[in-house]
This record gives structure tokens, sequence and C-alpha cells, in this order.
């Protein structure tokens, strides 16, 4: 119960905190970006192998196109696979800035809130106090999470924008002190879509 309220908590200030950039914006879907990723546990800036495969796809809803700026509030699901520690898959509500900085290249900062679920892929086992012995169980965590990252991007292309980023993010904010970390280092592709107003 406490993780749906949670749920519930999240999407209602995401959705109070879009309300006074309609008039800025234009809202509709304006790009889908699909990117590959690989996350590690740990500290940021950490040695990024080896490789545990994951795959994001975001739609960016409210955008605010001008020359040399492009923003956008946007929404992401992805998933990841990591052999020792655990899967998960995760929503973030995002908000992205790009500026131009040459005719072909632009530089992408973007921070955001969402929901983590992550599935320990090994055994896990509870101790049983009425028999005395450990039952299994599959080991499934839910989290709030915060990430912020930063990354490159060509212009060149009309219809689309290859980019290389670096995320991080800090999850299990709900229980205070225990605070876990994430870098996750993507590589993808922002398709531009027409605006449906």
């Amino acid at each position: 119960m406490k993780c749906k309220s949670r749920i519930a908590y999240i999407l209602l200030l995401t959705g109070l905190l879009a309300v006074p950039v309609k008039g800025q914006y234009e809202f509709g879907i304006s790009a889908l970006s699909l990117s590959f990723t690989s996350t590690e546990y740990g500290l940021p800036f950490m040695l990024m192998t080896p490789i545990n495969p994951g795959i994001e796809a975001e739609l960016s809803l409210f955008t605010n196109e001008k020359q040399k700026s492009r923003q956008d509030f946007s929404l992401a699901l992805g998933y990841y696979y990591h052999e020792m520690i655990a899967n998960g898959t995760y929503l973030y509500g995002n908000y992205n800035y790009k500026r131009r900085v040459a005719d072909l290249f632009g530089i992408d900062l973007f921070a955001g809130l969402g929901y983590l679920n992550s599935i320990y892929p090994g055994d896990s086992y509870l101790y049983n106090s009425e028999n005395g012995g450990f039952d299994q169980h599959a080991s499934v965590r839910h989290y709030a999470a915060f990430h912020l990252g930063f990354g490159i991007s060509y212009i060149g292309f009309s219809k689309m924008a290859p980019f290389i980023h670096y995320d991080m993010a800090a999850f299990n904010i709900w229980e205070g002190l225990y605070l876990r970390t994430t870098a996750m280092f993507k590589v993808g592709v922002k398709i531009k879509l027409v605006n449906q107003n």
C-alpha cells in the first residue's frame, strides 16, 4: 500500500509542476528517443565495464524550441539487466535542456524524478520463525528515484539527433540514510515527430 501511495504522490506532483509550463510550451508528442544503456551500481564516474545492457524509450510531451536552445518535459520508460546486483525497470518524468554550441552539436542537460522497481537476480531467502527454517522468495524492491545527467548530441540531421549521455541516479530516498546510486551510460537517437496540438 505504501508503494502505491508514493507512486500516486509522484504522479500528482509531476502533474502539478507541469501546469505552469503549459502557456510557455507546446503540448504534444514532439520527439521519441531510443537508447541502449549500460548500468553500474556505485559512485558516479567509475569504470563502465562490464557492460550491463538495457534499453530506454522517452517521449517529449511539452516543448519550447528556440534558435539556440530547446527545452522539453518528457516521460522515460526503461529496463536494465545487471547479473550481480539487480535488474530494474523504471519510469521517470524528465526536464531536458539542449544548448546549441555549434552548427552541428548540442550540449544536453537533464534531471528528473521517478520510480524504480528492482529485482534481485539470485536466490533470496527469509527466515521463517514458525519452523526455524528459511523460505525462498522473490526479492523485489520499489524506490522513488532522482537522477541528473549530461551529454552531447549531433544535430546536423533535420529529423534525428544521435546522442551520448551519462546519467547519475540516487534512489531509496524514502528510507533516508541508506541511499543507493547508479551510473548509466546511454547511446541513442532522438527522432523528431510532428507536434499534435
